[in-house]
């Protein structure tokens, strides 16, 4: 009897599994994601990997964009498991409080951050709510003609006469499952510090100087961008007359687009913008010639190309390069003769961090 309810039980949670199709983002040989792809088809899923690199977009897009019943991303660095579940499945029953759509499984859930009781855990959870448990078969009615045997001694009190046993030990209620909001790599909004190179043809030498920038995106794959450029120690030219040194500062915005899919590991962006420039100029000569100072401003369209790669939930390493031209062009005079130019073009390279709030 038992062996046969046992095997009621499984025959039913297949073909409930059968057609739930689970989404199984990440490494494909993260021993996780193979723990995890195994486990879920024992159960009877129809499990479809994406590697990571390819996924590029939140849980929920993809999980609609595949037609899933779930979605599941193992991350390594650090270890946890992301979970997205479609809103029209429910492993509540009628009346019950709505089930959160994402979930995350951690260290901080789990009490340990062994990798495989993460995957077994984020199973559990998979299997919890896309395989309701079915309710145990009721008892069969007892025959109308049945007699209480007669064992010589007093009858037995009808069964709604008995009361149960007091029992001592308290019951236990069952604990919610603590959950917190999916904490994936996301370029939603970052802020930008780098050490840069600044370049011009015109006969000055490249200059030492700081990139600051933030960007924000507007929908799928558009974004605002500002950036502004901090000058350190400059660039000089000299002369037998003397010597001239140019520092440029410069504030602008744009918009970009993101190339590769959004909010993936990976990025590369592309955009264009104006801003307005500074530039601090400073004329040391020998006598009869006087050192002279001062500043300039010129406009400052420009095209701009970054890449770069997270290394971690809140922070990405990037690469950018901007390339700009200065309007009215700038040139260095040194005792009434032309000794360099700047800004047709200027280009500034820069490599630093770009940091999610």
């Amino acid at each position: 009897m038992g062996l046969s309810l046992c095997a009621t039980i499984a025959v039913a949670a297949q073909a409930q599994a059968d057609g739930a199709r689970v989404v199984l983002v990440g490494l494909g040989a993260d021993p996780t994601v193979v723990r995890m792809r195994q486990e879920l088809g024992v159960i009877g899923f129809e499990v479809e990997q994406v590697p990571a690199e390819r996924a590029g977009r939140g849980l929920a897009a993809i999980g609609r964009f595949r037609k899933a019943a779930a979605v599941v991303r193992v991350s390594t660095t650090p270890p946890s498991i992301a979970l997205w579940f479609d809103p029209a499945t429910s492993g509540a029953g009628a009346g019950a409080a709505p089930m959160p759509v994402e979930l995350t499984v951690d260290a901080e859930l789990t009490g340990t951050s062994d990798p495989g009781l993460l995957a077994l855990r984020a199973v559990e959870l998979v299997r919890g709510r896309l395989l309701p448990v079915p309710a145990p078969p009721s008892a069969p009615p007892a025959p109308a003609d049945a007699r209480p045997i007669d064992g010589g001694g007093e009858a037995a009190p009808p069964a709604s006469k008995i009361a149960p046993a007091p029992s001592s030990a308290p019951a236990s209620e069952p604990r919610p499952v603590a959950t917190h909001a999916v904490a994936g790599w996301s370029r939603d909004a970052s802020i930008l510090v780098a050490p840069a190179i600044l370049a011009s043809p015109g006969g000055l030498p490249p200059a030492p100087a700081v990139l600051l920038g933030g960007r924000a995106r507007l929908i799928d794959r558009a974004e605002i961008e500002a950036f502004a450029i901090v000058p350190t120690v400059g660039a000089s030219a000299e002369d037998a007359p003397g010597k001239a040194t140019l520092r440029l500062a410069a504030i602008a915005f744009g918009g970009a687009v993101e190339l590769t899919p959004p909010r993936g590991r990976v990025f590369v962006t592309a955009g264009i913008g104006a801003g307005l420039a500074l530039l601090f100029f400073a004329g040391e000569g020998t006598p009869p010639y006087q050192p002279v100072s001062g500043a300039r401003a010129a406009a400052l369209p420009y095209a701009h190309l970054a890449s770069g790669v997270a290394v971690g939930p809140r922070v990405g390493i990037r690469l950018d390069l901007i390339a700009g031209l200065l309007r009215p062009e700038p040139v260095l005079r040194v005792a009434g003769a032309d000794l360099a130019s700047f800004g047709s073009p200027a280009v500034l390279a820069a490599v630093g961090l770009e940091v999610r709030p």
